[in-house]
């Protein structure tokens, strides 16, 4: 894996995790 490819997938994961929180503040 690339050093940028690791870190893009990092951020993701990181939007991933918040847009999950929203959702569950939401319910």
């Amino acid at each position: 894996m690339l050093p940028v490819q690791y870190q893009a997938s990092i951020s993701l994961h990181q939007r991933n995790l918040r847009i999950i929180n929203v959702l569950k503040c939401f319910k």
